[in-house]
C-alpha cells in the first residue's frame, strides 16, 4: 500500500523583540507499518515550505516500509536470510548490526530474530523516524518534530517559539492522558516507549512484568526504539542496572502506580 500523505500550513504568529514577526508551521500525517506517522517543521513564513521535502519523506517512508515490513509479502526482510546477508541492502545489514550489538548489551533481552526469522519490528520504526530527521537536517531544517507510532525525535522549537513538549500514557486509564508531560531540549533527541497494556502479548521475549511501561531517550530514535523493548523485557531490577550501567535514559512505570529513572534520564529531563 502506497502511503498517503495530508499536508495543512498552518500560520502561527509570535512577538519577539518587541517587533512582529511570523512563522509557518507545516504538518503531515498518514500512515505506515500498521500505524500511523507524523512530523512537523517550522520555518521562517517569507521561507515557505518546499513541497519537495514531502515528496522525499513520503518517498523514503515508503522505501523503508519495503525493506521492514513483515506484511507485504515483498519486503525485502521476509525474501532473505542470514545465509544471503552480503546481498543486503545496507539499511538492513546497519539495523541488524546495530540490533546484534544491543542485543548483546541487553543479555538477548532485545533480539532480532524469532525462531530463526528475521524481524525487526522493535526497531524499524524507530529507523524511520531518523531517516526523516535526516531529510530535513539535509534540506536545513532545524527545528521539527516526527513521531511514527509513538516514537518520537524532536529538536529546536514550535513555531510559537517554545520547546516541544510530549507526555508519556498513562498506562493506568482506558482513555489515553498524559501520565506525564516533558520538554524537550533544543538541541534534540529520541524517545521511544514500549508497553503491553493496550496490546497484551505483542511483545516477544518473555521476562518479568513488574512494569507496565518504559520509556528511553537517546540521540536517536532507532537505539531509543531497541532499548525500551529490551528494558521491559528485562524488568526493573535487570533493566535499571543495565541502564545504569551503559548510561542510558530510562523511565519506567512500575505496575504499582510508582515510577523510577535512570540518573541519565534526571540529566536529560530535569
Amino acid at each position: 500500500m502506497i502511503l498517503v500523505a495530508r499536508y495543512a500550513l498552518i500560520l502561527t504568529f509570535f512577538l519577539s523583540s518587541c517587533n512582529w514577526q511570523s512563522n509557518t508551521e507545516t504538518k503531515v500525517t498518514g500512515e505506515i507499518y500498521g500505524t500511523t506517522y507524523k512530523y512537523i517543521f517550522n520555518h521562517p513564513a517569507d521561507k515557505p515550505s518546499n513541497e519537495l521535502i514531502n515528496q522525499q519523506i513520503l518517498e523514503e517512508l515508503n522505501r523503508i516500509d519495503l525493506i521492514f515490513s513483515t506484511y507485504k509479502q515483498n519486503s525485502e526482510v521476509l525474501n532473505t536470510s542470514l545465509e544471503e546477508i552480503e546481498n543486503w541492502s545496507q539499511d538492513l545489514k546497519y539495523i541488524y548490526n546495530l540490533s546484534l550489538i544491543i542485543s548483546e548489551k541487553s543479555k538477548n533481552a532485545f533480539n532480532p530474530l524469532k525462531e530463526n526469522t528475521l524481524d525487526f519490528s522493535a526497531i524499524a520504526k524507530g529507523y524511520a523516524v531518523d531517516r526523516v530527521a535526516d531529510l530535513l537536517t539535509e534540506n536545513q531544517i532545524d527545528n521539527y518534530f516526527i513521531e511514527i507510532g509513538g516514537e518520537i525525535r524532536a529538536q529546536g522549537r514550535a513555531a510559537h517559539l517554545g520547546n516541544w513538549r510530549w507526555a508519556i500514557e498513562d498506562p493506568f486509564s482506558e482513555n489515553p492522558r498524559p501520565y506525564k508531560s516533558f520538554y524537550i531540549p533544543q538541541e534534540g533527541i529520541s524517545i521511544a516507549t514500549s508497553g503491553e497494556y493496550r496490546n497484551p502479548g505483542h511483545i516477544w521475549g518473555g521476562g518479568p512484568r513488574d512494569i507496565l511501561s518504559v520509556s528511553v531517550a537517546a540521540n536517536d530514535a532507532a537505539r531509543a526504539d531497541a532499548w525500551a523493548t529490551a528494558m521491559y523485557v528485562l524488568g526493573l531490577d535487570e533493566g535499571i542496572i543495565i541502564a545504569e550501567t551503559y548510561d542510558l535514559a530510562v523511565f519506567f512505570i512500575l505496575s504499582d502506580g510508582n515510577s523510577i529513572q535512570s540518573t541519565n534520564w534526571g540529566s536529560i529531563f530535569p
